[in-house]
């Protein structure tokens, strides 16, 4: 129905009004409601971009009304590529990694046969090259590839050590 998104966004803006910053992962779009809304309310933006949020925004450009935008903004990168890339088109971030730190792990003893896993969302296989993943496996019948994120429902030439294990939890 639709009084259960309507409520939904009532919830989130309620929130975003109880808050004194925003932490979003992922450049975006910066004239969404809640951001919008977050900028009127002088709310402390904070934006983490990670991987493709910064391919899209370097294809895209920023104009001089969004740098502005994002001028106002706290940038951190998830790596010191990604913060390179961002200030070809002039945002200035600091590195943070999103991945965990701290995690206490020791090394595995190697495996019998080694396996790949490969991270291709379903609909971005061009992006993410998922030709060039199948060249490598045809070269390598003997090892198993697993594809997250994908079906497989788009390979219209499958490959019998190429496995797609669809959306992981």
């Amino acid at each position: 129905s639709c009084a259960r998104p309507l409520y939904r966004r009532y919830l989130n803006l309620k929130k975003l009004a109880s808050v004194s910053a925003v932490y979003r992962v992922g450049g975006g779009d910066p004239n969404t409601t809640d951001m919008r809304v977050a900028r009127l309310l002088h709310k402390r933006i904070i934006i983490h971009w990670i991987g493709t949020d910064v391919h899209t925004a370097i294809k895209r450009k920023p104009n001089r009304r969004l740098l502005k935008i994002y001028h106002k903004y706290i940038h951190l990168a998830g790596s010191e590529l990604l913060r390179k890339e961002l200030q070809t088109i002039g945002i200035e971030s600091t590195v943070i990694p999103i991945v965990p730190s701290g995690i206490q792990f020791s090394p595995l003893p190697m495996p019998e046969f080694h396996e790949v896993l490969a991270y291709i969302p379903e609909g971005r296989e061009d992006f993410y090259n998922l030709s060039l993943l199948k060249e490598i496996a045809k070269r390598f019948p003997n090892i198993i590839f697993h594809v997250v994120a994908n079906s497989g429902k788009n390979d219209k030439s499958p490959l019998p050590n190429l496995l797609y294990e669809g959306t992981l939890d």
